[in-house]
């Protein structure tokens, strides 16, 4: 059993409405910058981030690496279109 998840990257189009969002489920704002936000509740930290596409499309194809992992290592995503 784990306790908590490390780091999870969240790529979205509005992000004041993605964060409010967070904060609503109980995550509070650690980190702020122009490009994202770090979001901790609990043993869970989220980044928000907003895209750089004028007009982002879903990828036709992702393929996932999710591995439960010490925090000192890192997960890798990938997309193909």
């Amino acid at each position: 059993m784990f306790e908590g998840i490390d780091n999870i990257g969240l790529c979205v189009t509005d992000l004041t409405g993605a964060v409010a969002f967070c904060e609503k489920l109980g995550f509070a704002k650690a980190y702020e910058s122009e490009r994202g936000c770090t979001l901790i509740g609990n043993k869970t930290k989220l980044f928000v981030f907003q895209t750089r596409q004028a007009n982002p499309r879903l990828p036709k194809h992702r393929q996932v690496c999710s591995t439960i992992r010490p925090a000192s290592t890192t997960s890798v995503s990938s997309s193909r279109t």
